[in-house]
């Protein structure tokens, strides 16, 4: 195996350490130095860490290369918006259970305010700020409710119709959060806006990193 494809595997077992390069928290050098090591080991020969080095920064042009024109105007050209008060009643369901959440949800008022249903193969989530039909529905013993998860808000970041539908522009927004340290509960996406779920705790932390890589975006 090259010494190319073997620091591209390494790099992409260690998200953590692409971020710092990305950041330049860490210089292409010491992050040479530092897998060296671990390269010679999986290649089986002695290797340079210039050669190492080269690696990186061939890997580090071509991620600038995907991040073209297109991605960086659609995150200056984006917005944010903050939902709070929300809760997400993770369901294990039937179709049967379905039919009740959407009899449920169906009722005067349920238009207003935050309200997705997120269905995935075993279980579905109801992220809503209808605080009380939530209780309703957990008290009501007609729906098996795995998970409870009060004290969230919706981060959504809004996009121009143009933009949308750009490679890589979903994930950009979820890495800048991870590197950030903010947990994703869920995720929920429409046609021109990329829903987070996170915690209260993690606001201020997000508005930073929405900011941060809107402000590097616009360099």
């Amino acid at each position: 195996m090259s010494i190319a494809k073997i620091v591209e595997e390494l790099v992409e077992q260690q998200p953590m350490l692409a971020m710092a390069l990305d950041d330049g928290i860490v210089n292409y050098s010491a992050c040479a130095e530092h897998l060296k090591s671990t390269v010679e080991r999986r290649a089986g020969k002695k290797v340079s860490a210039e050669s190492v080095m080269m690696a990186l920064r061939r890997l580090s042009l071509l991620h600038r290369r995907e991040m073209g024109p297109g991605i960086r105007e659609a995150v200056v050209r984006s917005s944010y918006s903050i939902h709070s008060g929300i809760s997400d009643l993770v369901i294990d369901y039937q179709m049967a259970t379905l039919k009740k959440i959407v009899l449920a949800t169906a009722e005067k008022g349920a238009n207003e305010g935050a309200f997705t249903f997120i269905i995935g193969t075993k279980y579905a989530s109801l992220v809503t700020d209808r605080v009380e039909m939530v209780g309703r529905l957990e008290k009501s013993g007609e729906v098996d409710v795995v998970k409870r998860i009060d004290g969230l808000v919706i981060f959504r970041v809004m996009l121009h119709k143009d933009d949308v539908g750009i490679p890589g522009i979903v994930s950009l927004f979820v890495r800048e959060f991870a590197k950030a340290g903010i947990s994703l509960v869920e995720i929920e996406s429409t046609y021109t806006e990329i829903g987070m779920v996170i915690g209260e705790k993690d606001v201020k932390k997000a508005i930073d990193a929405y900011l941060a890589l809107k402000e590097r975006m616009r360099g």
